[in-house]
């Protein structure tokens, strides 16, 4: 009996063995294959990084506002008013004109070179204390109730309809555009800003009552230069 049970504990060894033996071949024979095929086992342990190069993705593309980094402004003039205390630079092409004491113009009407641009500004005094959304729609309660024009409760309408916050550098306060499709009396941008007591009122166009991208941007460079002084 002893001798049996010997005898079956060898054959159960030897069976181990032989089957032990065909997996190591097999695994042998399966790396040769993945060797010939190009292909490498990955070998990540800890505090080490993969063979396979991983590429950085492209950061994005910084956004330059066109108001403050444009390059055709390394050569604009600075205009200087220090009766009401600010400044601001303009384009080296453009003329200034007084309408009066709190009233000027900026234009480039007579260069040969177009697009043409005419911003007005102007200053006024605020005794009621308005705020610029005050002061604009008062501008358009005065339209609507214009009776000399027919179309000037709808043109008013979609003038209120455009109007939004606005800040760029030192100016803060509301923006609305005049009308372009559709309005028949013309288009502009007008912003309007409260400083030291006093209302800021910017218009720009074309100078025949349209505005292009050329005065949209035009105007908020320069008001990007807009600084109050003592």
């Amino acid at each position: 009996m002893n001798k049996q049970k010997g005898q079956m504990q060898v054959l159960i060894l030897i069976g181990i063995i032989i089957i032990l033996g065909i997996a190591g071949v097999a695994y042998y024979l399966g790396r040769q294959t993945l060797s010939l095929r190009g292909v490498s086992e990955p070998r990540l342990n800890r505090g080490e990084t993969s063979d396979v190069a991983i590429l950085p993705t492209s950061p994005p593309t910084p956004s330059v506002s066109e108001s403050t980094s444009s390059a055709d402004m390394a050569n604009w003039k600075t205009y200087t008013n220090k009766e009401y205390g600010f400044l601001f630079k303009y384009p080296s092409d453009g003329n200034f004109s007084l309408n009066s004491q709190d009233s000027l113009s900026l234009t480039n009407s007579n260069s040969n070179t177009p697009p043409y641009y005419l911003l007005d500004l102007e200053v006024k005094d605020n005794p009621q204390n308005l705020s610029a959304r005050d002061f604009i729609n008062n501008e358009l309660t005065i339209l609507r109730n214009n009776k000399n024009s027919p179309n000037s409760s709808a043109l008013a309408d979609k003038r209120q309809a455009t109007i939004k916050d606005y800040q760029n550098g030192q100016i803060t306060g509301v923006l609305m555009r005049g009308g372009s499709d559709g309005d028949s009396v013309t288009d502009f941008i007008e912003i309007v800003s409260v400083q030291k007591s006093n209302i800021y009122k910017f218009t720009i166009h074309d100078g025949n009552g349209s505005v292009s991208d050329f005065q949209n941007k035009l105007i908020n460079q320069i008001l990007s230069t807009f600084k109050f002084i003592p």
